[in-house]
């Protein structure tokens, strides 16, 4: 069935592609990004016509453009970019997998991950995951990518930074001079203003576009395989965690948390009216902040317990609790 419905998206994509008229989806603006290094102008904005310039000298990187996993028949893309890396170690960058917001018209590319482990993703399909990274999205346009925080609707968001693609990083006194033309090149490109008439016009032709695009047949067979791969993916994650469940080793394992809970460990509650320290000496080594008003599991009955109002290394503790007095049970610590 998946080929099958694929087979037909790529004749109804062409169909889309031919009436997109003056306002194309992100997928085809998408053409013009390139992989590499983007510099990223913060786009701090009085609402008027001042702008605060500045750039952000983390890493911004486009990693790489790749097959649509979801419905590898459209033209639509999985972009990986790197935002707020590390500039001094790129072993420890971790680009975010963008993805398209309409599977028809895309006017944003949304910040997801795939659901389920590789297994399940190979052999049911990957479907994205919708309570996560909701408000982070990215737009394509005249090259460059718009990184949109907060987002709710195309008129309520936060645009952070404008990236442009830059060959090599600017350093030393060339990102000197940089961050100080940045407020004028802002001014001068007027981000905000090209972002929201780009939102305005390409929201307006997908709802238009989506509402004729969903009622061909082909594309009828496609909302609803998207709606079965869903179904299928949360099924075969629970048959996944079930089996882990049931297994004999977790349920070893369950029923030795079980024989900690009431024979290793206790619950210790702070009702002293502010923040103290827990540890097993009468002078604080390792420790465990407690807040007024917390409580922590898993604190150990097996020895006795002290309180410190200070971590600081041998601050005289009060004792609290004597060695296997309350396993299983709650501690509170009054004043």
């Amino acid at each position: 069935m998946k080929t099958f419905v694929l087979l037909f998206l790529g004749i109804s994509i062409s169909h889309f592609t031919t009436n997109a008229q003056n306002v194309k989806d992100q997928s085809h603006l998408l053409n013009s990004i390139q992989i590499g290094n983007y510099t990223p102008y913060l786009a701090k904005w009085d609402g008027k016509r001042n702008y605060g310039g500045g750039i952000d000298d983390r890493t911004y990187e486009v990693t790489s453009i790749e097959t649509y996993k979801v419905l590898p028949g459209l033209p639509h893309k999985e972009v990986y970019i790197v935002l707020k890396g590390n500039k001094t170690d790129a072993s420890k960058h971790k680009p975010s997998m963008f993805i398209p917001d309409n599977v028809a018209f895309p006017v944003t590319y949304m910040m997801r991950v795939y659901e389920g482990n590789r297994k399940i993703q190979e052999n049911v399909g990957y479907c994205p995951r919708t309570d996560v990274y909701e408000d982070t999205r990215a737009v394509f346009l005249d090259g460059k990518i718009y990184i949109l925080e907060n987002w709710k609707d195309k008129d309520h968001y936060n645009l952070k930074a404008v990236l442009e693609y830059r060959e090599k990083k600017l350093k030393g006194l060339k990102m000197m001079k940089e961050v100080m033309k940045s407020p004028k090149k802002m001014k001068s490109e007027k981000p905000h203003e090209k972002l929201q008439n780009y939102l305005d016009k390409a929201t307006a032709k997908q709802n238009s576009f989506y509402s004729t695009w969903s009622k061909q047949p082909e594309n009828v067979k496609t909302i609803q395989y998207l709606k079965d791969l869903e179904t299928a993916t949360e099924k075969a994650i629970k048959n996944y965690n079930d089996a882990i469940f049931n297994s004999p080793e977790h349920q070893r394992m369950l029923a030795h948390r079980r024989w900690m809970d009431k024979n290793v460990n206790m619950t210790v509650t702070n009702n002293t009216g502010r923040t103290i320290w827990i540890g097993s000496n009468d002078k604080a080594f390792i420790t465990t902040k407690l807040n007024a008003g917390e409580s922590r599991n898993n604190v150990t009955c097996t020895n006795d317990m002290y309180y410190y109002y200070s971590n600081a290394r041998n601050s005289n503790g009060t004792k609290f609790y004597s060695a296997k007095g309350a396993c299983g049970s709650v501690v509170t610590i009054n004043l």
